[in-house]
């Protein structure tokens, strides 16, 4: 029984991913921190980049997996850093992310949400607004694999240390 519930997780998972954006992987190794406490939240080591995703200022409805929310966000970190690069950015990234998830349509394979009315606040003085139209068209492309019965804000803090 054990067996079947980690086959029939891990191919949620892999259908709801399966077309992600470029530069997600859900299979980053990540640990989490505070576990069940409402401020958990994750991280994992990318390129040489620790990334943290949640934490105390993350704001979710309390119907939301806030849990697997951030999950979905730290395996698109690959892709969050790829945006730094991009524009040649290289400082520390301390950040809060807020979108509208939408209610989920449900599919052969699994729930599915789409992030909207994204927003990008820089919680430090330097603001690194070159970043933030990849950032936000990477956090709308994002498939949440969460059943969303009706629309939710949620606000998630995100940090990029080198």
């Amino acid at each position: 029984m054990f067996k079947v519930f980690f086959l029939i997780n891990f191919l949620v998972v892999n259908c709801v991913f399966a077309n992600a954006p470029v530069g997600c992987d859900i299979s980053i190794a990540y640990s989490m921190q505070n576990e069940g406490s409402k401020d958990a939240y994750h991280t994992t080591s990318i390129s040489g980049k620790i990334v943290s995703v949640g934490g105390k200022e993350h704001k979710y409805a309390d119907n939301i997996d806030f849990l697997a929310a951030q999950r979905s966000l730290l395996y698109c970190s690959a892709a969050m850093i790829q945006c730094f690069i991009d524009k040649k950015i290289s400082d520390p990234v301390n950040m809060s992310i807020s979108f509208q998830l939408q209610k989920s349509e449900t599919k052969p394979t699994g729930d599915f949400s789409k992030a909207s009315q994204v927003d990008i606040k820089w919680m430090t003085n330097k603001k690194l607004t070159a970043a933030e139209g990849c950032l936000k068209k990477l956090v709308s492309d994002i498939s949440f694999g969460l059943v969303v019965k009706a629309p939710a804000a949620m606000t998630v803090p995100v940090k990029i240390e080198n």
